[in-house]
């Protein structure tokens, strides 16, 4: 289990907020923003599951940015998206940063989202988040300007996605 993973715990989806090596121990977030700690093994124990990686398997696109850093809510035309299944923010202290979305939602190239950052006393902006250009489902591989020298690892294998995650067990069955 690293920073960054979704794991199933409890029954929900948690956000893998801190992994401490040293205390053995990681810090997750649940859906409604309530943080427990966990052995960092618990992933290999049973104890829970790491459902997927958003920051190395979901897509992302760039929050715009504003005073407000908090994000609350985020919305596809009238419908609001579910956190943590939907869409994951990584940081909450980040002014702007990477929202990573779901490729079960299937967006692409000039969809928007509105998303909506909440303050203090019941203050809330709402800004626009245009799906980008290079918006990709799936993780692309950028072409490099000269060819892989022969004793180093080719980028696809630098780049390769975590294989046994729920996520794509539950996509891929075969």
């Amino acid at each position: 289990m690293d920073a960054g993973d979704l794991i199933q715990w409890r029954g929900q989806l948690w956000l893998v907020r801190k992994v401490d090596r040293e205390l053995v121990t990681a810090v997750v977030e649940s859906a409604d923003r309530r943080t427990e700690v966990l052995p960092s093994d618990a992933d290999q124990t049973g104890a829970c599951e790491v459902w997927c990686s958003p920051p190395r398997e979901w897509p992302s696109a760039a929050l715009p940015f504003c005073s407000l850093t908090r994000l609350g809510h985020v919305w596809r035309a009238r419908t609001e998206l579910t956190r943590l299944q939907d869409w994951v923010k990584l940081d909450d202290f980040q002014i702007g940063g990477a929202l990573y979305l779901n490729p079960e939602l299937r967006l692409g190239y000039g969809d928007r989202l509105t998303v909506v950052y909440l303050g203090s006393r019941d203050r809330r902006t709402a800004r626009s988040v245009e799906i980008p250009r290079h918006f990709s489902p799936l993780p692309t591989r950028h072409p490099t300007a000269g060819a892989p020298t022969a004793g180093a690892p080719s980028g696809a294998a630098l780049a390769a996605p975590k294989s046994s995650t729920l996520f794509r067990l539950l996509k891929d069955p075969e």
